[in-house]
């Protein structure tokens, strides 16, 4: 959902909301969303340890630290935010 929306959302229940309230959820907005987009990447860049032979691969001398990669980093940030318990998507 983009600002727009979430704010056309809010003025269906109250069209009298005054201006200064638009600048205060923007910046509410631009806060949150900077917030949860870096969350998210960390996340991602965070290195994680696998086992030897992970993804079929023959590691040699015992487990190996990498970052996480495509669905694990997707299952990494849904597992944050509760969405795999509430939609039912696996790690």
């Amino acid at each position: 959902m983009t600002f727009e929306e979430h704010w056309n959302k809010v003025l269906s229940g109250n069209p009298e909301i005054p201006i200064f309230a638009r600048s205060l959820a923007e910046a509410a907005w631009a806060a949150a969303t900077t917030g949860e987009r870096e969350a998210c990447a960390s996340l991602c860049e965070e290195v994680v340890e696998h086992p030897a032979g992970y993804g079929g691969q023959w590691e040699g001398y015992g487990p190996v630290k990498k970052p996480r990669e495509g669905n694990a980093c997707a299952a990494a940030i849904r597992k944050r935010s509760n969405l795999t318990e509430r939609f039912g998507v696996n790690e």
